[in-house]
Formats: structure tokens, sequence, C-alpha cells
């Protein structure tokens, strides 16, 4: 289900996770996203802006990887 229709308490569960970089890579990886994420492209992501941490010292929150997943899914 995409993370933008889930209830408050669903929501703010997957906000109180958070991951680090290496975490967070892992974690999309492990979702099985439609393309090889590479460490070069999961830090051009960040450069770009496609990917934005949302917590202090650079760390991603579960329900903004489970987003950017969602939104970068083949239609």
């Amino acid at each position: 289900m995409h993370p933008n229709f889930l209830s408050g308490q669903e929501k703010k569960k997957l906000l109180g996770k958070s991951f680090s970089k290496k975490q967070a890579r892992k974690y999309l990886i492990h979702k099985g996203l439609h393309f090889e994420l590479t460490k070069k492209l999961f830090n051009d992501l960040l450069e770009s802006g496609r990917l934005v941490s949302d917590r202090p010292f650079g760390r991603f929150s579960q329900y903004n990887l489970d987003r950017y997943y969602y939104e970068t899914k083949p239609r």
C-alpha cells in the first residue's frame, strides 16, 4: 500500500523507525527496487535531492524510504 494512504498510527510507526545511509540502501534493495541500487547511484540520488534524509545526522525514516520506493515503481 502507498504510504500516503496509511492511517495516522501506521504512519507514526513508520516515521519512528530510522535508518543510516548504509541501512537505507540495504532496505531499498531488500524491498525489491526494479533497478540495481549501487552505492554510486544511491549517492547520486542523495546529491540530486531525489532521496532526502528527514532525520538528524543524515538518517532516513522508513516512511520516506517506502514513499520513494512507491514513487519510482513502474506503473
